[in-house]
């Protein structure tokens, strides 16, 4: 991977090669910023650009070769000046007389964290994610510690990375701010998290804060299509729910986008009906809602939302190209025919309201029912006056 192949975050990219070209790497980093905004993948091509043997340095900018050994080894993610830390899960068998704690994994574990690492070589964007992992253990931070005090087996500067650090427990934070404090030189370390509140004041005020914005969209729509072969459509929708953030895109990737889409608009359409509507209203409620997942719901959500967006953008005449369902134009079009004069802001805002909702302890199947009932309500009733 290059650092144009880093999706956005121009201002980041710009920081740090600046940093590696005028020899001012900090000691350690705090990379802040929303879930999926390419905190670890920047993390990890900082630390391959500053191992490189053979950097490509031209005005401005350095970039990684890409084929000396450094790069070679930085692209399977075996590099010994680079180590990832992140949540584990707790080990299966305790024996105090192992103080590495990946001895005191099962090998079933140490299977999946491998598989998971093998993932992220190729995806730098790829989620880590481990069975029964929440929590990045003081044993973790412990065997940090012993690394730094040795001598490094290689040229190179080390780099310590360490994912999710909201995930650190109360004594591995404290542990933490020891290590921050007694810096190592030719050492970096770098934290990334989407919730800087819940670190310790003191650990983030011995770092360097690096803000990471949210993924523009049209980068966002290129890369999927490129790396996805997605039509325009299937993208847009991706970007869309993903709202800046390549790791929800992906998630959205993973349901049948075109389905689910269709079986949210033809619930909207089944709520309009004239007659008896709600039995089978409910009915195709429950295909939906096989499992009580609020992502799921989320997305149901965000796909109305969206909808309703696009046939007000139709109702008012805005250009196509303003369109996120444009496989959709005829129904959306027969749907402003219909409701020539509608106000469709009433309905957008009961959307949200649902959305924020979603996140509360409410009954999810009622949620949806009495959201369409509504706007079944709203839209009939103003398409009358």
């Amino acid at each position: 991977m290059a650092w144009k192949k880093i999706i956005g975050q121009t201002t980041v990219k710009n920081l740090l090669q600046r940093a590696i070209l005028e020899d001012r790497i900090a000691h350690s980093y705090c990379f802040i910023g929303n879930e999926g905004v390419g905190k670890e993948a920047v993390a990890i091509e900082f630390a391959k650009v500053a191992n490189c043997e053979q950097p490509i340095v031209l005005d401005k900018t350095i970039d990684a070769c890409g084929h000396c050994t450094s790069c070679k080894m930085m692209a399977t993610l075996q590099h010994p000046n680079v180590q990832m830390i992140y949540s584990l899960p707790a080990p299966k068998a305790m024996d105090s007389r192992k103080d590495n704690i990946s001895e005191k994994l099962s090998d079933e574990q140490i299977a999946e964290i491998q598989e998971q690492n093998a993932l992220k070589a190729v995806n730098p964007y790829h989620k880590i994610q481990l069975g029964k992992a929440t929590q990045i253990k003081i044993a973790q931070i412990r065997e940090v510690k012993r690394g730094l005090s040795l001598t490094p087996n290689s040229q190179g500067r080390r780099f310590i990375l360490v994912f999710k650090a909201e995930e650190m427990t109360p004594e591995s934070a404290n542990a933490f701010l020891k290590t921050l404090e007694e810096p190592h030189s030719n050492t970096t370390i770098i934290m990334t998290t989407s919730e800087p509140q819940l670190i310790l004041p003191t650990i983030l005020s011995r770092c360097q804060q690096v803000f990471f914005q949210a993924l523009p969209d049209e980068e966002l729509e290129d890369y999927l299509i490129d790396t996805f072969k997605l039509d325009l459509t299937e993208a847009k929708l991706a970007v869309s729910i993903g709202q800046g953030s390549y790791t929800k895109a992906i998630e959205y990737l993973d349901e049948d986008m075109k389905s689910l889409r269709n079986n949210v608009v033809d619930l909207f359409r089944t709520a309009l009906k004239k007659r008896i509507y709600r039995s089978e209203l409910v009915n195709k409620l429950q295909v939906i809602l096989t499992e009580k997942d609020k992502n799921l719901i989320d997305k149901v959500l965000i796909i109305l939302l969206l909808w309703l967006r696009d046939a007000m953008n139709v109702i008012n005449q805005a250009p196509e190209k303003t369109l996120i369902n444009i496989d959709q134009l005829p129904f959306l079009k027969n749907f402003a025919k219909n409701f020539a004069n509608l106000n469709l802001n009433k309905s957008i805002s009961l959307v949200e309201e649902a959305i924020r909702n979603n996140w509360r302890n409410v009954n999810q199947q009622l949620l949806l029912i009495n959201l369409f009932i509504e706007l079944r309500r709203e839209i009939l009733s103003e398409s009358n006056t």
